[in-house]
């Protein structure tokens, strides 16, 4: 089973971050980084990559650092988005609790079916099936909630979310620190299809947190690949 973890955070934070994945298990911190998912791999240490010297690739865009249990996608553009394909659950907890110790803007984790069911939209069009993610901005409201998910105080504050209506959906809701929350929503990334109705409810009834169905409409209703770019434009 593949768990999709997905964080941003700011690039001064990357060394921090680094620093604490070169303390996890074989499995996790032997790494080989590659410039494109596919490319040519290359033996690479995190504490190179904290240090910057002897790293076989550029860096500048973004690169893929490939281990047994989980495949770390990194990009570097704006600030740091980190898009962790994770051998399983408990691979997922391990990083989360790690970044939980890193001052990050946002991160969850779930199967990625649980993430396309909040975060892309579809439509067939006469140039073919239109699809998008959408509602990933999380200067413009919560993303979503998820299986797993790690949530700074000030982002809940920012969008005026009351952080005991997210306790009162979640099976487990830790304060960690004074600036985040870590919450589980169901016991297994599995159980998101047991939940769908009662957390989409929550997420439509809770202003500040993302819903796609404005979205879903623009799509549909847009008649060429124009009108649908611009339609979702807003969403993204």
């Amino acid at each position: 089973m593949t768990i999709y973890l997905s964080a941003i955070l700011p690039k001064s934070e990357l060394p921090v971050c680094f620093e604490l994945f070169a303390t996890l298990s074989d499995d996790l911190s032997q790494i080989e980084i590659s410039d494109g998912e596919n490319d040519p791999k290359f033996p690479v240490t995190f504490k190179q990559l904290v240090e910057g010297k002897d790293v076989p690739i550029d860096l500048s865009g973004g690169y893929f650092l490939h281990a047994q249990n989980a495949r770390y996608n990194v990009g570097t553009l704006n600030d740091v988005s980190l898009f962790i394909e994770c051998a399983d659950e408990q691979v997922a907890w391990k990083l989360m609790n790690l970044l939980a110790t890193c001052k990050i803007i946002y991160a969850y984790a779930c199967e990625y079916a649980e993430r396309v069911h909040q975060n892309r939209i579809a439509a067939k069009k006469s140039y073919g099936v239109d699809e998008q993610w959408v509602g990933r901005d999380s200067t413009k409201y919560l993303p979503g909630v998820y299986w797993l998910n790690l949530v700074p105080k000030s982002l809940l504050e920012q969008h005026g979310i009351d952080a005991r209506s997210v306790d009162s959906i979640s099976k487990t809701f830790k304060r960690i620190g004074d600036d985040k929350y870590l919450f589980q929503l169901y016991p297994k990334s599995t159980d998101w299809t047991k939940h769908t109705e009662s957390i989409d409810l929550w997420r439509l009834n809770t202003p500040g947190v993302f819903f796609k169905k404005a979205a879903q409409i623009a799509l549909e209703e847009a008649s060429n690949f124009l009108e649908a770019s611009e339609a979702t434009r807003d969403w993204k």
